[in-house]
């Protein structure tokens, strides 16, 4: 997949492209019906597909203290995306002074000027440009004129809701991680990158990957079944996430992993955890040898369920 951004120099002149434009956290299974109606439509016009997303999240510029904790990395975003079958990603780099552009002259001088769209899908209550004040209505008015077509999809109802990013973020800090699952369409996951720690769990038997997360939704403290991909290998693994009552006084969230049967220096790397089921609660242990006798627990149960589960569930 071909990337690139509004503030490249060459900007890829690609054939016929038909795109749609959105900031798509999560890549959920509304946005995935979105993204394979523009790779299917790409065809059918005998051009290329693009999506046009935007870096950083807008509310990360505009009100910083109240952007939402994101379900994706753009590096995670872009590699879902990828998958889907999409030729080409365009980041906007998203600035106080592109906020000011309004919705008219985006489609007119970027969309239409610059990326030549013939063909443009967006979401049943997409809405974009300054004060979000542009819509599919002027989607429409404004193709009449630039010999584009304009596609509205419906979204996606799974169990009588209709999946949204903001729902799906709900659920991960509610730790209702199963259905989460159900509309990411895959299981959760977080990337971040591998700190030092104590080294408290080298000492008890267990040593843990302490991870630094890239500002994405977390689930809630507890003790998880997970999947851990450092490099490429992927492995089975137990995370915990909380404050270590046992070992520490500090009011200072942490999220470790232990690794089942990985024994190599993994620091400064990058990691993903993939949440397969909650094993249990954070709690204070008495002391240090019922702390590893119940981590020793937790590492069986752990390993017993993503055998039965599979890696790729």
């Amino acid at each position: 997949m071909l990337i690139f951004t509004n503030e490249d120099k060459n900007i890829p002149q690609l054939p016929s492209i038909c795109l749609t434009l959105g900031i798509f956290d999560g890549v959920h299974l509304g946005h995935q019906k979105i993204i394979r109606r523009v790779v299917e439509k790409a065809a059918h016009l005998g051009g290329k597909s693009c999506v046009v997303t935007f870096d950083p999240h807008p509310r990360e510029v505009l009100n910083p203290d109240s952007a939402p904790d994101l379900l994706t990395t753009t590096e995670k975003k872009s590699k879902l995306i990828e998958d889907l079958g999409v030729d080409a990603l365009c980041l906007i780099k998203f600035t106080r002074e592109f906020a000011g552009t309004e919705a008219h002259e985006f489609v007119r001088n970027f969309l239409v000027g610059v990326l030549r769209m013939k063909a443009i899908i967006v979401g049943y209550d997409w809405r974009f440009g300054k004060g979000r004040r542009g819509d599919i209505h002027l989607l429409r008015e404004m193709s009449k004129g630039a010999g584009c077509e304009v596609e509205q999809v419906n979204g996606v109802d799974v169990d009588g809701t209709v999946i949204s990013s903001t729902l799906i973020r709900e659920l991960v800090l509610g730790g209702d991680l199963e259905r989460v699952a159900r509309y990411l369409g895959r299981r959760y996951s977080i990337t971040g990158a591998i700190v030092g720690g104590s080294r408290l769990g080298r000492e008890i038997g267990f040593p843990t990957a302490n991870i630094a997360p890239h500002h994405e939704a977390v689930p809630p403290n507890g003790i998880y079944a997970v999947w851990a991909e450092v490099s490429g290998v992927r492995k089975p693994g137990t995370l915990n996430i909380g404050m270590r009552p046992t070992v520490s006084n500090e009011r200072k969230r942490t999220i470790e992993v232990h690794i089942m049967d990985f024994y190599h220096d993994i620091y400064d790397r990058e990691i993903e955890i993939t949440f397969v089921e909650k094993l249990r609660d954070e709690k204070k242990f008495p002391s240090l040898d019922a702390l590893a006798e119940q981590i020793k627990k937790d590492v069986e149960q752990a390993r017993s369920i993503l055998v039965e589960r599979g890696s790729h569930v």
